[in-house]
């Protein structure tokens, strides 16, 4: 067989790889958005059951507060029919000893009657409202219930799209171990840099952008895994260029807001998974990838050291972590003494 044969099957042979490899993160980036969408359904589903326990609550201490009123209007009621049975009965309560004035004695035992007729009424209209306020409670308590139910399958599906995914990242590391694999592997993180530049430019000044990481705070503490700059991938047995620091972290660790701006992007990115992005306002960007939870939407303003997401492992991450970049339109910075 000749040589120029040879390469041509090895080419066709690499290049099918990373078509398939291409294929399997394709795949992966399509079940990591239906979970990403799927979790902020849930996280819907749980502020939406928060709401409805609350209302269960401030009705049930309603229901309490009327009731106590109406046990206290009862007690008024009986004294009450006390008082006009002590005119009602003179035989047994002699009600000529109280007074000497029959015609008073009438005019009281009227106005005890009216009074007591009031309190009845009164009575009745708080146990009509009692009545209404425990029915809202019953159905609040009701749309809780079924609201519940929706959390539980939602998080059924949810964690067979995890299942998914987990066999799908060991399938991946795999495929990785291939040139094509590792070119395709570059392409993908190429083109996902590419997509968080594209919200780190608009509307910068080019002639006054910072360098430095004076004056910031660090997203978390933690030990960093892959440092800035080149370093040498296990997985894909190749060197890559860092333009951030990947960061140790437990899942749903507090990840906080390195300085004061505003929210430029936050949704999903491959290779970089759940994704928030700051505009500092002075031209300096930060990047938090591999997010399990973002708190906030593009154009929401953050206070330094406010803690903006929970960290977590999606995209391709390994384990969980945090991916954390400082950009701005000229050079990347280098935001490693921030961790120490």
């Amino acid at each position: 067989m000749r040589i120029s044969t040879v390469i041509l099957l090895l080419s066709l042979s690499l290049s099918a790889e990373a078509k398939s490899y291409a294929g399997l993160m394709a795949d992966l980036d399509r079940t990591e958005y239906e979970a990403g969408k799927l979790q902020d359904k849930i996280d819907s589903l749980d502020a939406s059951i928060s709401a409805q326990n609350d209302a269960v609550r401030t009705l049930g201490a309603e229901l309490e507060n009327r009731q106590s009123i109406m046990i206290s209007k009862e007690k008024v009621l009986r004294e009450r029919l006390k008082g006009l049975m002590s005119f009602s009965i003179p035989d047994k309560l002699g009600f000529i000893t109280a007074s000497n004035d029959f015609e008073d004695t009438i005019r009281t035992e009227a106005l005890i009657s009216m009074m007591l007729r009031k309190d009845l009424k009164e009575h009745e209209e708080l146990s009509k409202s009692a009545q209404e306020v425990l029915s809202m409670k019953e159905l609040v308590d009701q749309e809780r219930k079924k609201l519940e139910e929706q959390r539980v399958q939602q998080s059924s599906i949810l964690e067979e799209l995890k299942k998914k995914m987990a066999k799908k990242k060991q399938l991946l590391e795999k495929a990785k171990r291939t040139v094509r694999s590792y070119q395709a592997f570059m392409t993908r993180l190429e083109k996902s840099s590419k997509r968080i530049e594209s919200f780190t430019i608009t509307g910068v000044d080019y002639l006054n952008t910072p360098s430095s990481i004076t004056g910031l705070i660090a997203p978390l503490k933690g030990r960093i895994l892959n440092g800035f700059g080149k370093f040498w991938d296990t997985r894909i047995r190749n060197w890559i260029y860092n333009k951030g620091v990947t960061v140790e972290a437990d899942y749903g660790t507090k990840v906080s807001a390195v300085n004061d701006g505003v929210i430029s992007y936050s949704g999903w990115i491959p290779a970089y998974g759940r994704v928030l992005i700051i505009n500092h306002s002075d031209g300096l960007f930060s990047v938090y990838g591999h997010l399990a939870k973002a708190f906030f939407e593009a154009g929401d303003k953050i206070k330094k050291g406010s803690v903006i997401a929970y960290s977590g492992d999606s995209g391709s991450a390994e384990k969980p972590s945090l991916y954390f970049e400082l950009r701005n339109p000229t050079n990347d910075i280098d935001p490693t003494p921030l961790f120490y």
